[in-house]
């Protein structure tokens, strides 16, 4: 039988605005994202009824996000690509796996590291002292499909898609202002410069042997001169990024 404080608690609940504050609390203590599979039948209606059906589930998904930006956990599917050796050769420190939840495992970040939020509910990454993107996390917080993984990033090839297609590895979570290529290139290291280098090269290699995917000859020109005219005024060392592309 409930206790008068679990029917009082519960009729509070079908306030939208108690139901969120509720939850936010509820994270600040644990600092665990919530399992929303667990919750019953009757606050997934109350959250449909309040929210629609699809605003409830976009609601958890945001929701999911910012708790996984204030938590203390990191997803233990740690990616195919990299071993927690790799993890920890950055800093990362890992712990327990979460008590009934075994989507996520305790973790400290490396000193100076931060998390961020994004532009899309099911993402978040985590930013080293330069404010570059070095760990992606992905969280799906809906209850009927909930899932989590996390890749370590390859800071100069996800700029050089960046710089293809218009966006940004350095991002602001506040105003979600977006650092120029010019802006990034001072701050990288040798070795992300390469990377850089070598997966532009990989896009325009694909771009001449596949343009009915990738696109005309013209995209290859203008890749090019932007490479060239980055290198020419950044590059101190351009003859040996430079041998390793062969345009």
């Amino acid at each position: 039988m409930k206790t008068g404080a679990e029917r009082y608690l519960e009729s509070r609940l079908e306030d939208p605005e108690y139901r969120l504050l509720y939850d936010t609390i509820r994270t600040q203590m644990t600092k665990v994202p919530e399992d929303t599979s667990k919750r019953t039948s009757r606050e997934h209606l109350l959250d449909a009824m309040n929210l629609g059906p699809s605003g409830f589930i976009e609601a958890q998904e945001a929701q999911g996000q910012r708790q996984m930006v204030n938590s203390d956990v990191l997803p233990t599917d740690i990616g195919y690509t990299h071993t927690k050796e790799d993890y920890e050769a950055l800093g990362f420190t890992f712990g327990a796996v979460v008590e009934d939840d075994p989507l996520f495992q305790n973790a400290t970040l490396p000193e100076g590291w931060s998390r961020k939020g994004s532009s899309h509910s099911m993402w978040s990454y985590i930013a080293d002292q330069r404010g570059v993107e070095r760990v992606g996390i992905f969280y799906k917080a809906a209850f009927y499909d909930r899932s989590a993984h996390m890749s370590i990033t390859n800071v100069g090839g996800k700029l050089a898609s960046d710089f293809i297609y218009g966006e940004s590895s350095l991002r602001d979570d506040a105003d979600r202002t977006k650092k120029t290529l010019d802006e990034m290139w001072p701050i990288l290291t040798d070795l992300e410069r390469l990377a850089f280098v070598q997966s532009l090269h990989g896009w325009v290699e694909r771009w001449r042997e596949s343009p009915h995917i990738y696109g005309q000859e013209t995209n290859v020109v203008m890749i090019r001169s932007k490479y060239e005219a980055l290198a020419l005024k950044y590059l101190p060392s351009i003859q040996v990024l430079a041998s390793y592309v062969r345009w």
